[in-house]
Order: structure tokens, then C-alpha cells, then sequence
């Protein structure tokens, strides 16, 4: 009796010993393979998500002036011209793509003067893009405030967008002024438009023919004077009446 006891035991202790060994079934294993596919796809989820919130969190709104806030920005092209866009918001509303080189000039309070942005038309358009490069050229200057906002253009006569080269001296628009002649020749006048009563004055300097691709540089100020420079000419104006002084 003892020797059949013995024998039971040592059949049992094998049997559990040897089913201890085996391999985990293929159900087990399915189990442990689904448990780690798991962690891994709530990795990789977990990856793109911070990949993505770290995209969104590259570029921070700021005010660019009392007015209006910067929500974009980045690289346009268009051929030969390039530079930096922003989109602006005036009143949490969008408003403008706009040249950032040039910004935007306060006349006064609350109203400035920029130059537009719009999509480039040419065939090189159809090109794949760069990564965060738009497409744009330069398009209209355009005067904005809190109670209206219309093209610089459509104010003042003889005004180019490329070549007027405007800049914004005491509450007043300097620009260079073209006056067709024929073709392409012009009269080239220095001129001054106050938005505030919708006048211009202009002065003669010369005629020129706008093919020459001049490297036009914007009037600027220097000693209570205003001075417009083209090529190695020079001229310069009174602060307060507009004369020529040399």
C-alpha cells in the first residue's frame, strides 16, 4: 500500500512538474502580444500627440501694435521677390496677409499704413511648395483704422505699389509720384499725401523711363528735413511746408 502510494505521488509530482515547463499556450500568448501592441500604439499615440501640440505651440500670437495682433507668420515667394508674411487680426477678426519686412507705420493712433500680400499668379506657382513657404507678391498699400481701411491708391494718383516706396513722417505719406508721359516715360515727382485732410503735394524732379529697374529708396527723414534719394541724386524738403531747399 505504501508502494502504490509512493508511486501515485511520484506520478503527480512529474505531472505537475512537466506541465509547468510547457511553453504558454497559443492562446496565452495572443494575450501578451495584444498587451504589448497596446502599450505600443498608446505610445506612439502619446508621441504623435506631443509631436502635434509642440507644432501648435511653434509660433505664439503677439501684438504687433495696439491694434492689431500677429497670428501667423513665415517665408512667401514669388520669383525674385520674397520675404516674411504675417497674418494679422484687428478686433479678434482676421484681417490681412501683410508684407512683415516693411510692418505696418503708424499715421496716429490707431491707424496705420502696410502693404498687402496676395497669391502669386505665374506658372512657377504650380510647384510644390517648401514647408511653411506661401506663395505670395506684394499687392496694394492699403491705410487702415478702427473706423474704416481703404487702398492707398485709390486716394492719390501716380502711385506704385513696387516703385512709390512710401514712408510715413509726422502723420504724413512721403512717396515717390509718376505722372505718365508716353510708354514709359514719366515725370518723377516727390510727394506727400496727408490722409488726414486727403490732399497731395507733389514737386517735380525729373522724367525718367521706369525700365531702368532704378533701385528706388523711400523718403526718409534726417535734420527736420525730408529727403528723397535716387541713384546719386539728392534732394531735400522743408519739414513743414514741402519746399525745395537745394
Amino acid at each position: 500500500m505504501k508502494k502504490l502510494n509512493f508511486l501515485i505521488c511520484l506520478f503527480l509530482s512529474l505531472h505537475v512538474a512537466c506541465k509547468s515547463s510547457q511553453k504558454p499556450s497559443l492562446v496565452d500568448s495572443g494575450v501578451a502580444t495584444n498587451e504589448l501592441t497596446n502599450d505600443s500604439g498608446d505610445s506612439l499615440r502619446k508621441a504623435d500627440s506631443l509631436k502635434t501640440a509642440a507644432q501648435k505651440a511653434a509660433f505664439k500670437s503677439y501684438k504687433l501694435n495696439s491694434t492689431y495682433s500677429v497670428i501667423d507668420t513665415g517665408w512667401f515667394n514669388c520669383g525674385t521677390m520674397e520675404g516674411l508674411y504675417a497674418i494679422v487680426k484687428q478686433n479678434g477678426q482676421n484681417t490681412d496677409t501683410i508684407h512683415l519686412g516693411i510692418g505696418m507705420q503708424e499715421i496716429e493712433s490707431n491707424q496705420y499704413l502696410y502693404l498687402m500680400l496676395t497669391q502669386c499668379k505665374n506658372s512657377f506657382e504650380t510647384e510644390q511648395p517648401s514647408p511653411g513657404i506661401l506663395y505670395l507678391r506684394p499687392y496694394q498699400y492699403v491705410i487702415s483704422s478702427t473706423e474704416k481701411r481703404y487702398l492707398l491708391d485709390t486716394a492719390i494718383t501716380g502711385f506704385d505699389s513696387y516703385k512709390s516706396a512710401p514712408n510715413v513722417i509726422n502723420k504724413k505719406i512721403y512717396f515717390w509720384q509718376y505722372i505718365k508721359q508716353s510708354d514709359n516715360l514719366f515725370n518723377v515727382n516727390a510727394a506727400v499725401y496727408n490722409p488726414e485732410t486727403g490732399k497731395t503735394v507733389s514737386r517735380n524732379l525729373f522724367t525718367n523711363d521706369l525700365n531702368d529697374n532704378e533701385h528706388i529708396y523711400p523718403p526718409f527723414e534726417k535734420d527736420r528735413k525730408v529727403i528723397f534719394d535716387w541713384g546719386n541724386k539728392s534732394w531735400k524738403f522743408s519739414f513743414n511746408d514741402f519746399q525745395l531747399l537745394n
